[in-house]
């Protein structure tokens, strides 16, 4: 890990490492390492983020589900792991990479795995899914990525220019400022980097009938979820400095197609998918035989719900 690639998200000057705690060069803010893991938040964050700390901390069945039985995720989250593994991960630049947002880890884990000399990053904003899951992820893949994070993605601790791959796995819709996380990410990926994000699209009208009411882990814990429109997606980009074609609409997952060994598995993979966790399959039949300017001048992404990847190059 290269310490000099860290700045303070305050005032974004050098860090330096002196005894276990990083000290900002210019402000003299202490940031604090607890065991492997560097705590570099802002000085001000705000309370959904907070939030996301605290529910790892709770008793219910939305933590103890995860935090006693970590390996419950590759069961419960199956085809996000495949999709990466199949999809993503082939797109993943060297030597230096970050995961922004990664919960317990696994993607950080699967890229350390595959290319054992990059310099791997796993960031969150929680300590406690770092601590509390992060470790216990770590052991059952039996790899270690090279840095442990706690960071705010709207003010990264990173200095410009440093890494040559960021990502982020169905997590963007949890950003208090898109826009600005991506402006963000953008300063810190070197020229010819790429930036590689997944997660949904869903238009007001596909809201209104199948309801946006906060998902129930809003309601009981306080954290921001919120359903993203493609004109909204456009937006953040364009804010975040993005050109409007790194933003791709997302509906008929090529992995289940090399995943089943016979066109009835197939079957029963994509209908188990759709029912628990992907409403985008429901029309790959339909609209991803369609091109996608096409779909977009029919005005579909006005109606149908949908995946969205952003691949941007820098």
């Amino acid at each position: 890990m290269a310490l000099d690639s860290f700045c303070c998200p305050d005032c974004f000057s050098k860090l330096i490492l002196k005894e276990k705690k990083f000290i900002c060069s210019k402000c003299g803010r202490e940031y604090k390492k607890r065991g492997n893991i560097s705590i570099l938040l802002p000085s001000f964050l705000s309370e959904n983020k907070i939030k996301e700390d605290d529910i790892y901390l709770l008793d219910g069945k939305d933590n103890s589900w995860y935090n006693n039985k970590v390996w419950y995720y590759f069961i419960h989250l199956s085809s996000h792991i495949i999709r990466f593994e199949r999809e993503i991960l082939l797109k993943v630049k060297g030597p230096r990479v970050l995961d922004l947002a990664c919960g317990n880890g696994w993607a950080s884990f699967l890229v350390k795995r595959k290319n054992p000399h990059f310099e791997v990053y796993a960031s969150d904003v929680s300590f406690n899914s770092l601590d509390i899951q992060g470790k216990q992820m770590s052991e059952i893949m039996d790899v270690k990525p090279d840095a442990f994070i706690v960071c705010d993605a709207e003010k990264l601790p990173f200095r410009d220019n440093f890494f040559d791959t960021v990502f982020i796995i169905a997590s963007l819709h949890h950003f208090s400022d898109i826009g600005k996380a991506l402006a963000e990410v953008k300063r810190v990926l070197k020229p010819g980097g790429v930036f590689l994000a997944v997660d949904g699209m869903m238009p007001k009208i596909a809201q209104k009938i199948l309801g946006d009411e906060d998902s129930e882990r809003t309601k009981q814990f306080g954290i921001l979820e919120r359903k993203i429109t493609y004109n909204q997606w456009q937006k953040f980009l364009k804010v975040g400095g993005m050109p409007a074609n790194s933003l791709k609409l997302y509906y008929d997952p090529s992995y289940l197609h090399g995943y089943a060994t016979n066109p009835d598995e197939e079957k029963l993979i994509r209908k188990s998918w759709i029912f628990n966790a992907a409403k985008e399959v429901i029309y790959g039949a339909f609209l991803s035989k369609i091109n996608q300017s096409l779909v977009k001048k029919l005005g579909l992404t006005h109606i149908f719900p949908a995946g969205i990847v952003i691949e941007y190059h820098k």
